[in-house]
Parts: structure tokens; sequence; C-alpha cells
């Protein structure tokens, strides 16, 4: 009878979680059914994981487990999440840890990696950074000599060295116990721990103290190696990015760090012919879309957050800014009043620049790197900022997130609280907002009195399929580029809530955004941006407009839908006569004067 395996791997956001899944396709797809297969993600990050991603591995009979990982290494040692893994308890004869990064490329007997007595795994592709007698302080930490063996490594041939060995395909027989009782895992974590702590190695030991305690750990252990050959375990890029993949080689396997990297091999499109040939879709975001695999029962529905959260705060508010004065402060002062200044997330755009507002008592952050080609900018941001809301989650029930000249209200004429109004959103973990763009029309010539709010000094706008956004989660969520829609979710609007965009009201706020942010002297794309959306300063499309509640109703039955009548997956502009690209144009009710 052939032994049994659990092939398993880390699942964590943001990518890894997508590139598992891709793994666990390409290895149904070539291994078989038989293979038992799990994932794990540090369980403090569990809640941030895609509900597509956890339905692709479902789909493929691949469990997602958590694992404590806070703590284990001091400082954190995200490399060090492998030996974690492996450690964890497991009902298979034999286990094999895979880095997320790798897929299977063609069937084989993976039965013949396992071997007994030995650990499986295979040489580095180098070691340039070894410091001066590292193995000699290893090994000796331990009082054991430098093994005697030597192996060449895997893509430099120029001397044998002592055996150093890859940890990203490490397959170890679960059973195996040392004369004290030590797993393999447990051996290696405890080597790893030890080598943690000596001093002289600080400047080598991360990101490489996985791989330098492997070798130690299997001879500590009473194991052997058993070398994998290059093309069970071939790794793309490094000195070979850029040359030709050998497509005529037997190569079971490839290791390729960076999914740009696996297509510039021209294999991406095994990766997402390996996922379509096991659950019917090429990407993981559409996984809702496909019929369940043959044998495969629909997944229980998430549980909807219950008073468990009550030791999370109700809300907290997130956005981003960058050369903004007049409406960052608008935006602390109304969601400050709303949430508490305290659960307040101001992510600040680059180090160029400091907001001229008082920022004391708010979370505060500061990114790097983001371009300043507005499409690409908006791509960035929209990763980044998901990032921040899907981390908060775990300290408040509701995340609001939105744009800096974006504020959120309640329909005044609903009587609603807040703490019940988002209760709407429990089922589904997020809600849109009905969103108003507000203008300044040509006849409101009156200058702004920027210490009041802006409605009821300006009055005209519209129903705003554009603006029309997802605006709070509490579940996870990925939003697209420019906030307009969240990936692999249909719109669903609650009619309670405005999201009012205030970056047309006036005139003069919007010529010093511009000249704050570089005027002209922009990326060309911000520029032509800026020119197109002032153009909307004017009486244009309001000469006849509709009651605020009956262009509510039309948003409520057309913006959510597609024409043939299936959700949309973003808001869809209405058929009204009157509707334009820029929406359903209305006059502010009186009773949202003094909201924003």
């Amino acid at each position: 009878m052939a032994p049994s395996l659990t092939l398993f791997f880390v699942v964590e956001p943001p990518s890894y979680q997508y590139l598992a899944c891709y793994l666990a396709g390409s290895i149904r797809q070539h291994l078989g059914q038989e293979v038992d297969l799990v994932g794990y993600c540090p369980a403090h990050r569990m809640s941030e994981v895609d509900p597509a991603a956890i339905e692709t591995l479902r789909r493929m009979r691949c469990e997602l487990r958590p694992m404590l990982t806070e703590g284990v290494f001091d400082p954190a040692y995200p490399h060090g999440n492998k030996i974690i893994a492996c450690q964890q308890p497991r009902d298979t004869d034999w286990g094999g840890f895979m880095d997320s990064d790798i897929l299977v490329m063609q069937p084989h007997d993976i039965g013949r990696f396992l071997v007994p007595g030995h650990v499986t795994c295979s040489p580095a592709a180098s070691i340039q950074w070894k410091p001066e007698g590292l193995w000699e302080t290893v090994y000796g930490a331990f009082d054991m000599p430098v093994p005697e063996d030597r192996i060449m490594l895997m893509r430099d041939w120029r001397r044998p060295v002592v055996p150093y060995f890859s940890s990203g395909f490490v397959l170890f027989p679960e059973t195996h116990r040392t004369a004290t009782g030590e797993s393999f895992a447990q051996t290696w974590m405890d080597t790893a721990q030890v080598v943690d702590r000596i001093d002289s190695l600080a400047p080598f030991r991360r990101p490489y103290l996985d791989q330098m305690t492997l070798p130690v750990a299997i001879a500590r252990a009473g194991l052997a190696w058993n070398a994998l050959a290059e093309d069970d375990h071939f790794i793309l890029g490094g000195r070979l990015r850029g040359r030709p993949f050998p497509a005529k080689r037997p190569i079971t396997a490839v290791h390729y760090r960076k999914w740009e990297v696996l297509s510039e091999a021209g294999l991406a499109g095994r990766g997402y012919g390996a996922l379509q040939s096991q659950v019917g879709v090429k990407r993981v975001r559409r996984i809702f879309d496909a019929a369940l695999p043959e044998g495969i029962v629909p997944a229980e529905p998430l549980a909807a957050p219950t008073v468990q959260d009550g030791h999370k705060a109700l809300m907290g508010a997130v956005t981003h800014v960058r050369h903004e004065g007049f409406f960052l402060e608008k935006w602390i002062a109304h969601y400050g009043a709303l949430v508490g200044r305290e659960n307040l997330l101001v992510v600040i755009d680059g180090e160029d620049w400091v907001p001229d507002v008082d920022l004391t008592g708010l979370q505060v952050e500061v990114i790097t790197g983001a371009p300043r080609e507005r499409l690409s900018n908006d791509k960035f941001m929209a990763t980044e900022m998901s990032q921040h809301a899907n981390r908060l989650r775990s300290r408040y029930r509701y995340v609001l997130r939105m744009d800096v000249d974006e504020y959120l209200a309640l329909d005044p004429a609903l009587g609603q609280d807040w703490e019940a109004a988002l209760c709407t959103m429990d089922d589904t973990g997020y809600a849109f907002a009905v969103g108003v763009d507000m203008v300044q029309a040509a006849r409101e010539t009156g200058t702004l009195d920027r210490s009041q709010p802006v409605l009821g000094q300006r009055g005209h706008g519209f129903v705003s399929q554009a603006y029309s956004k997802p605006f709070a989660i509490s579940r996870w969520a990925q939003w697209s580029s420019g906030g307009h829609r969240l990936i692999g979710r249909t719109v669903r609007m609650d009619p309670q809530f405005l999201l009012l965009h205030l970056a047309l009201a006036d005139a003069g706020v919007m010529a010093e955004r511009h000249a704050a942010r570089g005027g002209d002297g922009q990326h060309p794309s911000f520029v032509q941006h800026a020119a197109a959306r002032a153009s909307g300063i004017s009486d244009a499309g309001l000469g006849s407009v509709l009651a605020y509640d009956q262009a509510l109703d039309i948003a409520l039955a057309e913006f959510q839908v597609e024409k043939d009548g299936s959700p949309a997956i973003c808001p869809r502009r209405a058929r009204h006569p009157l509707a334009t690209n820029r929406g359903i144009p209305i006059r502010i009710p009186d009773r949202f004067h003094g909201l924003a």
C-alpha cells in the first residue's frame, strides 16, 4: 500500500492566497485526488482571506486551517511560517511543504520522493550571502561537526559545498521521532530558534534562517537528505530570467516567485488552465460564477457577525490624502464626530509633503512608492487602501472607507441611528451608498463660507452611478481601481446612506486643490482629468431636475442591475430621459442641509 501524503502551503493575503489556488489546481490536475491538500493561514489574518479563495480551495478539496504565528519568532519572521506550517498536526504518513508560488507542470509519481529515513529537498540555487565560518558556527551551536558530504548547488557549479537546501519544497516523514520524541518539524523549529539567537549571525539570519537551519535539523533529527533533481523543482528567474524556458526537459514543477516571471516564461497559461480544469474558471475571483464540480456540495453560508464581535469598537474610518488641506480638515471633523478622532486612520501618500492640518489623536500612516500616472495611481491606492481597511476589521465591526472629498450621511427622513443602519449589511458584509455628486451651479455665485457645512450653501448635484460606491465592510473585501466597486461582489445599495462627493462643490476650492497638487506640472493624466472635471462646474444638465426621492427610486431600481436584469458588478447608468453620464439631476432637499 502506497504511503499517504499531505501537500500543504501557506495561504496568506494579499497575493499568496491566490497563488495558492493555482498551486492547488496544478496539484489536483497532475497528481490526482489521492494526495491530501491543506492550506495554512496565520490565525490573525484569517478574517482577511478573500472568500473567493476559500471557496476555490474548498472546491478542490483543500481545507484552509489557521495556525498561530504571532510571537513565535521575535522579531516576526514571515519566512518562518513554513516551519510553523510543518509543525501542524496531520494524519498522513508523509508531509510535503510547498511554497505557494510553485506550479506542478505534468503528471508524475510523487511517491518516488518519499524515501524512508530521508527528508527530500532540492539544493539551493546559490549561497552568495554566506559569511566566513557559517557552518562551523551553526553546527557548533549543537556540538556537531560540519558534515563531510558536499553537494553542487542548483545554479552555482564552481565547486562542491556543504549541503545547503532550498526550503521551498520539503517532504518529510510525519511519523518519525527522535530519541527524545520530537518530530522532524519540531527539531527544525528548535534548531531555528537556537540559531536565531546567535549574535554573530545577526546580519545574515534574515531571511535565510529557515534554509541555513534545514540541513542541521535533518541531521539532528537522525535523518538523511535526499536531493531533488533540478527538473523536479525548477527555479525560474534569477540568472535564468529572460532566457527561454527549456520546454523539452521533463520538468515536473516550477518555482516562479512572481507571476510576472511565470508570464515572461510563457507559463501563466498553464496556471490558468490548471485552475480551470478543476473548478471551471481561470480567475479565482470568478469562482462564484462557476458550477460546482462533481461531488462538491454547496458551501455553508458564512455566519454573519453577532454579539461575539462586542469586543470591537463599532466603527472606524480610513482615507488617503495627497496635498490636501480643506477637504482633509472637513473629513476629520465630519468622521471624527461620527466615530471619534481616535478611530480615524489617515494614510498620507508620499514623504514629500506634510499636511497643514491638526492630526492630533488620529492614527496616521505614510505610504511611499505610489505611481504618479492617474490610472496606475488609482490601481495602487485601491490595493493599499483595501489592505488598510481589511486590517482595521480586527478592531472594528464596520470599517468605513472613502476618499477625502466624500462624506457619508444618513438620510434624516428615515430617523435611523448608525448602528441600526449598519446592521442591515451584516448578511452581505458590505454596502453601497447612494452617491450624490455635488456641483457649484453657475447661478450659485456666493462665496463659500469654509467654516460652515457645504450643503445649504450649495444645493445642486446629480444622483450619480459613478459615485454610488461601496463605503463600508464588515468582512474581507477588495476595492477596484478608483474605489467604485468591490471585486467579486455585486452592487447592493442601501437607501439609508448618502455618499456626498464635494470635489466640484466650489470652483475656488477645486482650483486650490489643483495648484497644491502641482497644477499643470503634474502627470498629464491628472491635468487632463482635472480639466474634464472642472468643466462640470456649470448649469449643464441642471435646467430640469427631479425630486431627490424620485431620483432615489430610479437609482435603486436601475443602478443595481444590468440591462438583462441580472445583478450589476458596478452601478449602471439610469435610463430616465433626464439622466446623463453624470447621473440624475436634482436639487438637494432642505433636510440634507448641514450634513456635510
